[in-house]
């Protein structure tokens, strides 16, 4: 993949994550960021709502949205099937549209939501926000499990088949995940920072943002890099580039470790000082095990890859 393009690919969704953050908190008054989640689902509804009270055709005409919305998932099924590339896994795409069904008709009747929850919750201010954030947050998690399943179909059988398919299928993961830091650290990370702005003790929450975002831009260094690494390896496995790749994600994995036990520390102790200027406490330890399976992979990579290409030199001087 194309370094710079991934860049541009960053570039744009940090500023739509950081104005979605401002329009989420400023424009909509959202008070809390995961409104985002289900505003789709609560924009379809009130709009389909008002359509099917306002006549008789109106009503015809929102059941008919209302089906093509909920139907989408089955066309692309359909269309996949005809084209013959679907697969065992995209009979989900169809539990999706029975699910859309479901969600859609929720949000048109919020009432109904009062049956999905607990009594303890009954009467509360948020009690149908934490209804339509549960079922869309369903709907997410089908969604999210599919092109996980999907991704890894595809990646082992890219395996057998082509290992470079296989290997720009792992980029647009790596790719994923980076776009997936970046609207955690812009937009839900922002939105935060921002709702805390008439707080007092508000350096405080400035100082947690930074600490708590350094590990995880810590750690989308260690993914571009591997991005970087992959493109590297696809031009020659045995290149000093690839060597090299290998030991900045070892190197980086390490500081992501340790920003992430340091920053950790550094909230808790603040929070403890600071503790009668803000109103939430919230002590806990980051404990970083996926910078830490990575930097242990990369010690692991840079030894077989040193052997091998040592071995790899020695083969090419036997004359």
């Amino acid at each position: 993949m194309n370094i710079l393009n991934i860049k541009k690919i960053l570039a744009i969704t940090s500023i739509v994550s950081l104005v979605l953050s401002f329009i989420m908190l400023f424009v909509l008054k959202a008070e809390s960021s995961l409104y985002i989640m289900y505003y789709p689902f609560d924009l379809i509804g009130e709009s389909l709502r008002r359509l099917s009270l306002a006549s008789i055709i109106g009503n015809i005409v929102a059941l008919l949205i209302y089906m093509l919305i909920c139907l989408i998932p089955t066309f692309i099924y359909l269309c996949k099937y005809k084209k013959g590339n679907n697969k065992e896994i995209d009979y989900i795409l169809i539990g999706i549209s029975a699910y859309l069904f479901y969600v859609i008709y929720q949000f048109i009747n919020p009432m109904e939501l009062y049956s999905l929850l607990p009594d303890e919750l009954y009467g509360s201010s948020n009690f149908i926000s934490f209804g339509k954030l549960s079922v869309s947050m369903m709907f997410y998690i089908i969604i999210i499990s599919y092109f996980v399943l999907l991704s890894s179909k595809s990646l082992s059988s890219q395996e057998k088949t082509n290992n470079k398919k296989a290997l720009k299928s792992l980029q647009i993961i790596l790719v994923l995940f980076l776009i997936s830091n970046i609207i955690l650290i812009f937009y839900f990370g922002m939105f935060e920072l921002l709702n805390k702005a008439n707080n007092s003790g508000f350096l405080f929450y400035i100082i947690k943002y930074i600490l708590s975002v350094s590990p995880m831009i810590m750690s989308m260094i260690v993914m571009f890099v591997g991005i970087k690494l992959i493109n590297d390896f696809r031009e020659n496995q045995y290149g000093e580039a690839v060597l090299e790749g290998i030991k900045k994600i070892y190197e980086y994995s390490k500081i992501t470790v340790y920003l992430s036990v340091i920053s950790s520390l550094f909230i808790n102790g603040i929070q403890l000082i600071s503790a009668s200027s803000i109103r939430d406490i919230n002590m806990f330890l980051s404990v970083p095990f996926i910078p830490l399976i990575v930097a242990f992979v990369g010690i692991i990579l840079c030894k077989y890859f040193q052997e091998s290409k040592s071995l790899y030199d020695d083969n090419n001087t036997i004359i």
